[in-house]
């Protein structure tokens, strides 16, 4: 008998780690800018860093479900693309963020700290994003309301896999 996750389950439990620590180093970022904390900016760069690792399981996991997934019922397969490209720009990002925090943790500098920050908030974005259209893609509620505000002539959130 296998208790193991399969790929589904494992996006699924992990999925959220990345936004969330990334949400949680911007946090600290600021407050060690504003309180000028050498020990919360060290912390803030370690998530950052670990946040960056835990992103490769997501987006692998996360790869390995959109090929096996099949057709579910209650699965909106459209959007599964551009949840899927939204996650290739997210690794990407968080991956820069990753190696700038760890440039930020051995020469700490301006410079390094800086691009590691604008890095981290880069990815926080792009996190909420792909949380954004993962979102679409088992949540009839939220494909219902993007639904409602194209016909009424709004944007919506871009299912497209062209729109970013």
């Amino acid at each position: 008998m296998n208790n193991l996750p399969n790929a589904m389950h494992l996006h699924l439990m992990l999925n959220h780690a990345p936004l969330f620590g990334e949400l949680f180093a911007s946090g600290l970022l600021l407050a060690a800018a504003v309180f000028r904390n050498k020990t919360l900016l060290r912390t803030a760069l370690s998530v950052v860093l670990l946040t960056g690792v835990a992103t490769i399981p997501v987006f692998l996991s996360g790869r390995q479900a959109a090929d096996a997934i099949g057709k579910v019922e209650g699965i909106d397969q459209e959007a599964i693309d551009p949840h899927e490209d939204a996650a290739e720009r997210f690794l990407i990002v968080a991956e820069a963020a990753a190696l700038a925090a760890i440039a930020g943790l051995v020469w700490p500098g301006r410079v390094t700290i800086g691009v590691a920050g604008l890095l981290t908030l880069l990815s926080l974005g792009q996190a909420g994003l792909t949380a954004d259209r993962g979102g679409l893609i088992h949540h009839n509620e939220l494909r219902q309301h993007v639904a409602a505000r194209e016909v009424r002539g709004q944007p919506g959130r871009g299912l497209d896999p062209n729109v970013v």
